[in-house]
């Protein structure tokens, strides 16, 4: 009996053991399965990330190209404009020069309308002392030296004195 007993024991032992092996197999793909499911997890994080980076690349990508294509419409618009403005201060002095020119043959026209017989040879007294300190200057492109408001007059106003000068006097 004796031998039954041990035979029993061994017999038992085999079986726990093989209980065991089995947990221990259950235990280490459990194991597996839930590293497995970890890695997944990760792999899907990484996606997400990867996704998200390139949308968020792509939109600042987008962004840039816009604000670029903006600044060079600005730019383009700035040309336009100083373009225009040059065009319109060319206009202005083209306008300012054309009246100063009307107004100065308006002048001359009245003064010589005005001037008569005993006149001439009163003018010719003054255009003598007058021509040579004004009208000379003015065309040597020299504005002779004034103070007052005189002084401030540029060489078309300079011009113009010296043409109402000589002609309000003939």
């Amino acid at each position: 009996m004796s031998y039954g007993l041990m035979d029993l024991a061994s017999s038992v032992e085999g079986q726990a053991r093989g209980g065991l092996r089995q947990a221990a197999d259950a235990e280490h793909q459990r194991n597996r399965l839930n590293q497995q499911i970890d890695d997944a997890e990760a792999a899907e994080k990484r996606s997400l990330v990867g996704t998200a980076a390139t949308v968020a690349a792509d939109a600042g990508l987008n962004t840039y190209y816009a604000a670029a294509e903006a600044t060079k419409a600005a730019d383009a618009a700035q040309a336009a404009l100083n373009a225009k403005a040059a065009v319109a201060t060319d206009a202005i002095a083209a306008a300012e020069t054309a009246q100063t020119v009307a107004a100065t043959q308006e002048a001359v026209a009245g003064a010589k309308a005005v001037a008569d017989a005993a006149a001439v040879t009163e003018a010719t007294a003054a255009a003598t002392t007058v021509a040579p300190t004004v009208a000379a200057p003015v065309a040597a492109g020299v504005a002779p030296a004034a103070t007052g408001p005189l002084a401030t007059m540029g060489p078309a106003g300079w011009a113009a004195l010296a043409g109402l000068a000589l002609y309000s006097f003939l």
